[in-house]
């Protein structure tokens, strides 16, 4: 093994715990109770796919856009109150893998923002490839795999946009399967009462 390559949420951060107070809380607002329950129901999709599931649970007529924003204003308000909690022994193993010279990445569906914003409230950067440079080589080697392509921007020929290819596309649904597939298997015979504790 020469790398290690972490989730964020739910790996490093307890986030989801507090995505299930958020969503109880915009289920409360918007009257259906407590939908904290919902997180495990959507964990690793799209949002296209989210807003079907929450509206296959609540109803087609049930607005899943506006409940999932009062739930991300919640979890925005908590982790700028109390930070983004994180996981017991995360210190210990980066200090490990890292003294260890492993190379250390991070994958997240999350928003680029969001995972810097963490990173940095525990100061945790360092530890990963994140760098300008980093991105640099890792776009380079997905345009050589045939999984992206670069356009210049129409108003700025400085500048560039990523977009995925067909290729990349497939590679990205073959994956998002992969999670949801090891994410029930995780869960596989264990009460909803369980899992939300």
């Amino acid at each position: 093994m020469k790398a290690v390559v972490f989730d964020m949420d739910g790996v490093l951060f307890d986030t989801e715990s507090v995505c299930m107070k958020a969503w109880d809380y915009a289920g409360e607002v918007m009257g259906v109770g407590k939908a904290g329950y919902m997180v495990l129901k959507t964990l690793g999709m799209n949002a296209d796919k989210a807003v079907e599931i929450i509206r296959t649970e609540f109803g087609e007529g049930f607005d899943a856009v506006k409940f999932k924003q009062i739930g991300k204003n919640y979890s925005y308000d908590y982790f700028n109150t109390y930070g983004v909690p994180e996981k017991p022994g995360l210190y210990e193993i980066l200090d490990y893998l890292k003294n260890k010279g492993y190379k250390i990445a991070l994958a997240s569906s999350t928003s680029s923002q969001s995972v810097h914003h963490h990173l940095k409230e525990k100061d945790i950067e360092k530890y990963f490839l994140v760098g300008r440079s980093t991105v640099t080589n890792i776009i380079q080697l997905m345009e050589k795999k045939g999984l992206i392509r670069r356009e210049f921007v129409e108003y700025d020929a400085r500048l560039k946009k990523v977009l995925l290819t067909e290729k990349g596309i497939q590679a990205h649904e073959t994956i998002k399967a992969l999670i949801r597939e090891m994410n029930t298997g995780l869960l596989d015979g264990i009460e909803e009462e369980d899992v939300q504790v």
